[in-house]
């Protein structure tokens, strides 16, 4: 899987010195517009089929069928939470005849990772071209690769694995996230810089020894000193993964994926692909929070299928998002108060300067409440903002232009000015024939959002050469990244792939 392993845990622990706060009542102790529009995703539908001339196997006692892992999944030897296809799996083996088994791989490259999942299946008697590979993420990618080697024999003609794939949210046409991995590291330490500017003020503020020990360089020196640890020492660790030798390979535009996209397979694929609902932020990334990981038994029971519907982090964030808030507005309020009694019109005032320490105390509390309210604005702002941030890194929003505004100003002939302003279509010039007129052409953007699995993009997982045709959609709607592990979706569409659904070749009997 692309996540297992994230800075976001260690941000929201982060945000845990905010949790017990308690709102401190006296604070002494136009070149371009841009409309942003509603997430709705843009619907992409899957154009790559290919007719199915596989037939429907014989009844076939313990079948084998390998369940791949993604990027930093593991597979047997690993346990049962960390398996990445444990319940899944397990399920498929009790409900149909086959034998399940969760290869695993090293992630150097991907022909070396290929190189040693075929030898896997290999060391199998029973895996032979009736066998299936159902693959997550980057486990598709290298499954392909397999593929590839036996179709061209670059290693030899040795006897098939496998007779088909399946693949659920594997980034066929790349990974966005990949390219944008650094940015993705950066943003951690703006946000670690956004999170606990608030709550780092407001506690040196309320304090009458840390206000006069730190002054606001030595306040900002120590906050950039811990975030550039986060992001410069803590977070690479974290994210090793991603920079892993094999993720090169499947990084947008690649010559690697681009080349594997040239490939025709001689067997049946199927692509299955989420379609998380928004915000794709915090529902994606619940399942990789600790406790909340899809193959969770304590969290989501002994049944398999449980981990949909999991909204624990975006109910935290929530909670987050308002406490910030409430904060951001407690002491602006605050600080309007004081500023009224230190430059108001009215009697307080005037008795208020009467006596100089009340007028120097109101000066000091209402700098005071503005410098905590502006902080917590700005982690306010963080957590109205990631939404839209984590959609731009994975790949899902980008700026569009929509149109050109059109400013142009008529000299009259006694120097009067009529102003004038009108839209056009994008990439179309403003034109005036008076020579009294001067124009100047603005750009309009809107955000626009393509579906995804919070991860990788629709267009991406959908489109996969030698796909079967078939009536019934492989769309997992509400499915994220991970949840499509073990969710209603996955056994939803196990069921339909095992019933032949999705092609004859993979129809197995129920035991």
């Amino acid at each position: 899987m692309y996540m297992k392993k994230l800075i976001l845990p260690i941000l929201i622990w982060l945000l845990a010195i905010n949790t017990n706060a308690q709102i401190a009542i006296p604070c002494d102790g136009h070149v371009t517009a841009i409309d942003v529009i509603s997430a709705i995703p843009i619907e992409h539908i899957p154009t790559n089929f290919t007719d199915d001339i596989w037939g429907f196997p014989e009844l076939i006692i313990d079948r084998e069928v390998f369940f791949i892992h993604g990027l930093g999944g593991q597979g047997d030897e690993a346990g049962t939470v960390d398996i990445s296809w444990s319940q899944a799996s397990l399920w498929s083996e009790l409900e149909y005849y086959i034998n399940s088994h969760r290869p695993d791989y090293a992630d150097i490259s991907l022909d070396f990772a290929a190189l040693e999942l075929k030898g896997d299946l290999e060391g199998f008697d029973g895996a032979d071209d009736n066998s299936i590979l159902i693959a997550h993420s980057q486990g598709g990618i290298v499954s392909r690769r397999v593929d590839q080697y036996y179709v061209t024999g670059e290693l030899g003609l040795e006897p098939r694995t496998f007779g088909g794939l399946v693949t659920f949210g594997s980034p066929h046409q790349g990974a966005m996230i990949l390219n944008n991995r650094d940015d993705l590291v950066a943003w951690s330490g703006t946000s670690c810089e956004a999170l606990t500017e608030g709550p780092l003020v407001e506690e040196v503020e309320s304090s009458f020894f840390l206000d006069l020990l730190l002054s606001a360089a030595d306040l900002d020196e120590f906050q950039t000193s811990i975030c550039n640890y986060l992001e410069n020492g803590i977070v690479p660790f974290v994210f090793k993964d991603y920079y892993s030798g094999i993720t090169e390979s499947y990084k947008v535009g690649s010559e690697q994926i681009n080349a594997l996209n040239e490939f025709v397979p001689e067997i049946p694929y199927v692509c299955f692909y989420g379609e998380e609902t928004e915000p794709i932020l915090w529902h994606t990334l619940t399942h990789v929070f600790p406790g909340h990981e899809p193959n969770n038994t304590l969290t989501y029971g002994m049944e398999p299928f449980g981990a949909g519907d999991d909204n624990a982090l975006l109910e935290y964030a929530d909670e987050m998002t308002n406490k910030y808030y409430l904060k951001y507005y407690s002491y602006d309020y605050l600080s309007d108060m004081y500023s009224e009694l230190v430059y108001g019109v009215d009697l307080a005032t005037i008795f208020c300067y009467m006596t100089v320490l009340c007028a120097v105390s109101a000066t000091n509390s209402m700098n005071e409440c503005r410098a905590i309210s502006d902080a917590y604005k700005t982690g306010y702002d963080w957590f109205t903002e990631a939404n839209t941030v984590w959609q731009g890194i994975i790949g899902a929003g980008s700026l569009v232009e929509s149109s050109n505004t059109c400013y142009c100003m008529d000299w009259g002939p006694l120097g009067d000015v009529h102003p004038e302003e009108y839209e056009v279509e994008p990439g179309e010039d403003c034109i005036t024939e008076d020579d009294d007129t001067d124009c100047t052409t603005w750009a309009n953007y809107t955000w626009e959002v393509k579906a995804s699995d919070g991860v990788v993009l629709v267009e991406s997982a959908s489109e996969c050469q030698g796909q079967v045709a078939a009536a019934i959609s492989r769309n997992m709607l509400g499915s994220n990244h991970f949840s499509m592990r073990n969710d209603e979706n996955t056994e939803l569409r196990l069921k339909e792939l095992f019933s032949g659904l999705h092609g004859e070749f993979f129809a197995t009997h129920l035991r």
